[in-house]
Order: C-alpha cells, then sequence, then structure tokens
C-alpha cells in the first residue's frame, strides 16, 4: 500500500508544481536597456517621397462616431478599437457621412473578441 501511495506522489507531484506555477500572474515589462538603445531616436524623413501632393491638414471626424459610455465594462480598448476606428474605416470605405447611418453601423467592442 506504502509503494502505491509513493508511485501516486511520485507522477502526480510534478503536475501539482506546474499548476502552482502557472497561478503566478506575470509582473509586467522586463525592460532591456541594450536593445532599447538600438532604436531609433526618430523616422527617417520620407516628405520627399511623396513630393507635394500630401494635403496640409486631413481629418477623419466626419466619420466619427457618437460618443457613447462603455458603462461598467472594462472594455476602453475594445472600445477604442472596434467603436472608433473599426467604424471609422468602415463608415469611409462605405461613403458614410451621415452621423445617423454612422451610429446605426457602428461595431460593437465584442468585436474584437
Amino acid at each position: 500500500m506504502k509503494r502505491i501511495f509513493n508511485l501516486i506522489i511520485f507522477f502526480y507531484l510534478p503536475f501539482l508544481i506546474v499548476a502552482q506555477v502557472e497561478d503566478v500572474p506575470g509582473t509586467g515589462l522586463i525592460f532591456n536597456d541594450a536593445e532599447y538603445a538600438k532604436v531609433p531616436i526618430k523616422a527617417t524623413l520620407t516628405r520627399s517621397l511623396y513630393g507635394s501632393s500630401l494635403p496640409t491638414s486631413a481629418s477623419l471626424k466626419k466619420y466619427t462616431p457618437s460618443p457613447l459610455s462603455q458603462g461598467a465594462y472594462g472594455t476602453c480598448v475594445g472600445w477604442s478599437t472596434a467603436f472608433c476606428a473599426f467604424t471609422i474605416v468602415e463608415a469611409k470605405s462605405n461613403g458614410w457621412s451621415d452621423q445617423a447611418t454612422i451610429d446605426d453601423n457602428t461595431f460593437s467592442p465584442g468585436f474584437c473578441l
């Protein structure tokens, strides 16, 4: 009986240890100074690649949905990407500039999931 008990402990102990390790929450960013130092300080100037064809200003405001509240849900990232950014892309692609049409076709924050 003792031998069976020892075998059970021997085979199940590693699974218990792994299960405990997985419950440890992440610690966040592990910053690497050497890799960070390799990142370019500023982007290469590309304005000359476009010539004078770029406008002096641009706005996507006419394609934006009306602001709404996310309520008690912690969905700020989903809300900003799905609700706003995806809706802007869809409205611009379909040529919608009427606010009611845009508001009727807004994306749900659950769309990203």
